[in-house]
């Protein structure tokens, strides 16, 4: 490293005590990039988040019982030593009943932080969400490569956290992952994520380059609305549970799931409806139109790959899909 990178090194590092957030650590190493090595700066902005959070935490800006304490300890740990499995729920073609795909979902192999959301919470708290979007895709994709035919080319669906940072080693190996198995990832992402115009057209162009598509999860929450959907150009829309919970009763939800899916299919985009737990909502979304079902009532989350979904509901979903066809078509709302 020659004299002058090692001044501008050190004239960041000092400057690094007066970064009170990760906006003004952001804006600080953009000043920096091009004059010091990124593999430099990556480690700088990781070391910098974490000091930024305990910062926080110390100055009392963020509140922790003794309990919380334990379990930010154990989530560290967890992400430390890769303490993940992952179980796959099929998401179900309504056409034939068919298992179309899978969502990889995590599962932490601990007693004192048994869910997801333990560990996302916990990870976001001490700056390590980069460490959970690096072991998702990696452990996910490895396990695809090593289970390719038990997955039979169906496609897996992986959570992401798009404004997240892989280091540049685990980078190269989730890209080297995904050429190998060209066609058969789909990233999900919410459509609340802080991305700017720039960088979701980066990570759109660097996903198509690697056979990737994409998924919006949640939809249907927040502030959902077309022009921001289109901003990332999905494959898919997941409906979020809270309109498919008790549709068939509530002609308000099924109105806007409807103006959902004929917005999807009028942009060549796949509608999927989340968390359908009994009959009645999966034989309503099918009537709406939806594409597929994902949810506890067709397939829970196993640990096992699951080559189909019990017969009978199948058949179910046949039926249901039959029924616009024998002139029996649900109305479901007056305009």
């Amino acid at each position: 490293m020659d004299n002058k990178t090692l001044d501008m090194l050190h004239s960041l590092l000092s400057k690094i005590p007066d970064t009170g957030s990760n906006e003004q650590l952001d804006e600080l190493l953009k000043k920096y990039s091009g004059s010091i090595p990124d593999v430099l700066l990556q480690d700088i902005r990781e070391i910098s988040t974490r000091l930024i959070t305990l910062h926080d935490i110390s100055s009392n800006e963020l509140k922790l019982t003794e309990q919380e304490y334990e379990e930010l300890a154990e989530t560290n740990r967890i992400i430390d030593e890769n303490m993940f499995d992952y179980h796959f729920q099929p998401i179900v073609n309504t056409v034939d009943g068919e298992i179309y795909s899978y969502e990889a979902l995590m599962r932490p192999r601990s007693k004192l932080c048994p869910s997801p959301f333990h560990i996302i919470r916990y990870a976001e708290i001490a700056g390590r969400l980069d460490d959970i979007e690096s072991a998702t895709f990696l452990n996910v994709l490895t396990i695809l490569e090593e289970k390719k035919a038990q997955f039979g080319g169906r496609k897996i669906y992986i959570n992401s956290f798009p404004e997240t940072v892989l280091s540049d080693e685990d980078f190269e190996r989730a890209m080297e992952l995904l050429r190998r198995n060209l066609g058969t990832v789909v990233v999900e992402m919410t459509e609340q994520s802080q991305l700017d115009d720039e960088r979701l057209a980066e990570i759109n162009d660097l996903y198509r380059q690697a056979g990737v598509e994409i998924a919006i999860d949640d939809y249907g929450t927040g502030y959902s609305n077309v022009q921001n959907l289109l901003r990332y150009m999905p494959e898919y829309v997941k409906i979020d549970r809270s309109l498919i919970s008790e549709i068939h009763d509530n002609k308000k939800k099924r109105h806007f799931v409807r103006e959902i899916i004929e917005f999807c299919h009028d942009n060549n985009i796949s509608a999927l409806a989340e968390g359908v737990e009994t009959a009645e909502e999966l034989r309503t979304v099918i009537l709406l139109g939806v594409d597929l079902v994902q949810g506890y009532y067709t397939s829970r989350p196993s640990a096992d790959i699951l080559d189909t979904i019990p017969y009978e509901i199948r058949q179910e979903i046949k039926l249901y899909r039959q029924e616009p066809a024998e002139g029996k078509k649900l109305h479901v709302y007056t305009a």
